[in-house]
């Protein structure tokens, strides 16, 4: 590219942006509305009353026909913009004021309000400095006198619900001349009983509020492993779409096989987007046994000793090298442990087994088995675990003094057998 054309292109660049200035300067000297604006024109037929000194009160027609811009909505108790007031006027002169004209030409006058009225508010479209009507002249021939005035921009406030907007009263005065002598007519008037001139949509206001969930249930819950979890679910509501709960979406796995902690988590949405989440927490625990509380195992047995502390129920312990039967129940000691303990001497099992041994020396039962007298083993003695649950030593042993008295009773027994027999009955 050489400078030439290098030149023309910046020369173009600023001729486009210069005409594109110029239309914008053009559309806003213009009074270019807001695209959100709508211009907004209607006539009515006013009733106005003229107090005059010569003819007392008189009733003048007026058709009114303002022409403003208002927004198409707005949003929740917003200001409303009322601009671009224009308001074109036609005094009739048919009736009661045809007798005047001559006093009232040319035609001019002051607007000192033109009410626009809302259900809460009532505004001055001209301002507080009022209108001026311009100086009209008519011919004797017309039958009415135009003219327009231009009003004030101005607000009125929005609420929660549409807008209507209301031409008001009109208050003036006209100027008219007794021959030399100027005479002003206070003029007041008042709309038809249609006098909307306009309506104003109001949005509905941003929800900008999360709905709200509630849990069914315990919350915490607490369950025993194995117990079932039953899902109760929750509602939902939402302060403009109301009841929402069948929107509920629920997430989370609970395994009432495993001790711990799960959750369950319960989410919503409105149609604006709004969200909401609200957690149940479930703790899933091992069931207790009935005592201390603690584990399986733990807890005592009713005689107060440890099954698991190597203690047999009565205090021995199996463990100790000790055998069923080695203990007195009752005193604690091994039998003839050489203690002097009543009744020791002749309980039996309280003396050495015949052929001297000792009833401790390891064996099962407490001691060696009985011979039968010429050293042979005897027969092997009952088991000492079936009458300890009597709490009594079972009989190991002889006692030689004893089969001596009885022997000697069953001499002299058979002894007086003989004599009664040999001497009485012979």
């Amino acid at each position: 590219m050489d400078k030439g054309e290098f030149t023309i292109n910046n020369f173009l660049k600023k001729l486009i942006t210069i005409s594109l200035s110029l239309i914008v300067v053009f559309f806003y000297i213009n009074n270019v509305k807001p695209v959100h604006a709508t211009e907004v024109k209607k006539s009515f037929d006013y009733l106005c009353v003229a107090s005059t000194s010569l003819a007392g009160d008189i009733e003048i027609k007026m058709n009114v026909t303002p022409t403003v811009s208002i927004p198409d909505f707005v949003q929740p108790n917003q200001e409303i913009p009322v601009t671009d007031m224009k308001t074109a006027i036609q005094v009739d002169l048919t009736g009661e004021l045809a007798p005047l004209k001559a006093f009232i030409n040319p035609f001019n006058g002051h607007v000192s309000q033109f009410q626009l009225q809302t259900v809460n508010q009532t505004v001055n479209a001209v301002g507080e400095e009022g209108a001026a009507i311009p100086e009209t002249p008519f011919n004797e021939e017309d039958t009415f006198i135009p003219f327009q005035i231009s009003g004030k921009d101005t607000n009125v406030t929005a609420g929660e619900e549409s807008v209507d907007i209301h031409v008001g009263e009109i208050e003036a005065e006209i100027h008219a001349k007794l021959g030399s002598t100027p005479i002003n007519l206070p003029v007041t008037c008042t709309p038809p009983s249609d006098s909307l001139l306009a309506t104003v949509q109001v949005e509905e206001a941003a929800d900008a509020t999360d709905p709200e969930i509630s849990i069914i249930g315990d919350n915490p819950m607490h369950l025993k492993i194995g117990e079932p979890y039953t899902e109760l679910g929750a509602t939902a509501s939402d302060n403009v779409d109301g009841d929402i709960t069948d929107q509920i979406t629920i997430t989370g796995n609970v395994n009432t096989d495993v001790a711990g902690e799960y959750t369950v988590t319960y989410s919503v949405a409105d149609k604006a987007g709004n969200k909401t989440t609200a957690t149940r927490t479930i703790f899933v625990k091992n069931t207790e046994e009935p005592g201390d509380g603690d584990k399986p195992g733990d807890g005592g047995q009713p005689d107060g000793d440890d099954p698991g502390d190597g203690e047999q129920p009565g205090g021995s312990n199996p463990n100790d090298g000790n055998k069923p039967g080695d203990d007195d129940p009752g005193d604690g000691n091994k039998p003839d442990d050489g203690d002097d303990d009543s009744g020791d001497e002749n309980k039996p099992g309280g003396d050495e087994l015949p052929g001297g041994n000792d009833p401790n020396d390891g064996k099962p039962g407490g001691g060696q088995q009985p011979d039968d007298g010429n050293g042979n083993p005897g027969g092997k003695i009952d088991n000492p675990k079936n009458d300890m649950q009597n709490n009594v030593l079972p009989n190991t042993a002889t006692n030689t003094p004893f089969i001596l008295l009885i022997g000697t009773l069953l001499l002299v027994l058979g002894g007086a057998l003989y004599v009664t027999r040999k001497f009485v009955f012979n």
